[in-house]
């Protein structure tokens, strides 16, 4: 870990964490549309890539802000921003190799759409397309790999915790499973716990109603969970 931290960053970590998740979710949502559309038949559009470059560029842009690469000659400094793990660099140079590949789409798409002749060139170019496809598609599902990885270490993250618990639809959509299943690969057996942290963020952050449904949650989970039991009739006093 950084042996100095920017308050900024400190203060903001978990915040940006969830920014982060969150663009690379909308990403791997907006390739999806953009997939079942080349499945039908239809051309990819300029302006559905150019959403999937700017969703991109804003977790890449976000990586930039919080963490800090290490040095080319190795030698460690006095960092100010954190120092990625392992997973967290593997997450970076997937957004990054992501973020290329669909500038490179990108401009093939744009040549399709305003070149229309049937030229060898233009058939080149419609190959490359394909060959780019397959290899974002093979590169989303790795983030995803890692992105799972990393639930763990986020596990006492309030913020995505309740990002995750109030768009539930939308994370089953993301990564094929239940919340419950995804939650149990961050706190294991004591999913409730889950449940507590995002509730008392919302109670500190003066949601009363939102921090009421977690609770109830965690005690869906673990009728024993004092805690959430405690918070509960407080807010009820």
């Amino acid at each position: 870990m950084a042996e100095k931290i920017r308050p900024f960053l400190a203060i903001n970590r978990q915040w940006m964490i969830k920014r982060i998740l969150v663009s690379y979710f909308r990403a791997k949502n907006t390739f999806a549309n953009i997939d079942r559309e080349v499945d039908a038949g239809r051309e990819i559009t300029f302006d559905n890539i150019l959403k999937l470059s700017d969703g991109l560029f804003k977790a890449k842009e976000e990586m930039h802000l919080l963490f800090q690469r290490a040095r080319a000659d190795g030698q460690r400094a006095e960092y100010e921003k954190l120092e990625p793990t392992g997973l967290e660099v593997d997450l970076i140079n997937n957004v990054g190799l992501l973020f290329h590949k669909v500038m490179v789409v990108r401009e093939q798409v744009y040549i399709l759409e305003h070149y229309a002749d049937e030229s060898a060139d233009r058939t080149l170019t419609r190959a490359n397309l394909d060959v780019y496809m397959d290899k974002m598609r093979a590169l989303f599902n790795q983030g995803l790999e890692i992105i799972s990885g990393l639930m763990r270490d986020y596990r006492d993250n309030e913020v995505l915790l309740y990002y995750m618990i109030t768009n539930e639809h939308y994370i089953r959509f993301v990564f094929g499973e239940e919340l419950d299943a995804l939650l149990a690969r961050m706190h294991g057996t004591e999913i409730d716990r889950a449940y507590l942290l995002a509730g008392k963020f919302c109670l500190d952050s003066g949601w009363e109603e939102a921090g009421r449904k977690c609770l109830l949650e965690a005690m869906r989970v673990n009728p024993k969970n004092r805690e959430a039991k405690n918070l509960l009739q407080h807010d009820t006093n």
